[in-house]
């Protein structure tokens, strides 16, 4: 029987504890239907923040929600709760047509993943370019649409501005990362690939954000700081959009 390998990860003791318990019951729940556990994203590199949540894929050869789904109802709300647990229940069948329509996050957890459980179900994984550019530009674009917004309804409200340009932080370095990769120059992290981009002389301009955003995910950015960001991030936005095309 395989083993759940956690003893040499970098996660906190608690955040270990509550997975094992968790993947014990999918395992029970599951049985020779689970092949694979997989964390991704910065659990997988064992930089978990208060506020990261322990991204984890089961990958199975069949789901029978008769059994597998009822067993599972009260760990996996227990672990949603006290470590932020988001499990994607993905069939080894369906892993060719989610690297495609899920093409960015498909290429983060090509290049940041730590196999828990069983053998690596994405060792052979070739994500789409074209899916993958595509994707990118959608995220962009959404990403540009929604702060335009958040910038007309809380212009005056530096706080909840603040918070909306953290939780862009990591789809804009998610971004990066992918352009880098498409590009051929690949990074070793969403951070670095943020900084690299921006390190371009065609980027002159946003040279000073990767650091800025930074201090904003660490809750350290000054007081009222926030003013000049979301602007500059929309622009960088459109940039980045052009450096993908």
């Amino acid at each position: 029987m395989n083993a759940i390998r956690l003893a040499e990860t970098n996660l906190p003791e608690a955040v270990k504890k509550v997975l094992e318990g968790f993947l014990e019951s999918a395992r029970e729940a599951c049985g020779t239907a689970l092949e694979a556990a997989v964390l991704f994203g910065s659990a997988a590199e064992g930089r978990l923040r208060a506020t990261s949540d322990v991204n984890l894929i089961l990958v199975l050869s069949s789901f029978d929600a008769a059994t597998a789904a009822s067993r599972l109802e009260q760990p996996l709300r227990f672990a949603e709760t006290a470590i932020r647990l988001k499990v994607m229940f993905l069939l080894r069948s369906e892993l060719a047509a989610a690297a495609d329509a899920f093409a960015q996050k498909f290429h983060d957890i090509s290049t940041r993943r730590l196999v828990i459980y069983g053998a690596d179900p994405f060792a052979a994984l070739v994500v789409p370019p074209e899916a993958h550019r595509r994707q990118v530009e959608q995220v962009l674009l959404n990403l540009g649409i929604q702060l335009r917004e958040q910038m007309a309804r809380n212009w005056s409200r530096q706080d909840v501005l603040s918070r909306v340009l953290a939780d862009a932080v990591g789809p804009l370095r998610g971004c990066a990362h992918s352009i880098l990769a498409l590009s051929g120059h690949p990074a070793a992290s969403p951070k670095a690939a943020l900084e690299a981009l921006l390190a371009e002389p065609a980027a002159a301009s946003f040279t000073h954000l990767p650091q800025y955003y930074s201090r904003l995910r660490e809750q350290a950015a000054e007081p009222g700081s926030a003013s000049k960001a979301p602007q500059e991030t929309v622009e960088l936005i459109a940039w980045m959009r052009r450096r993908n095309a």
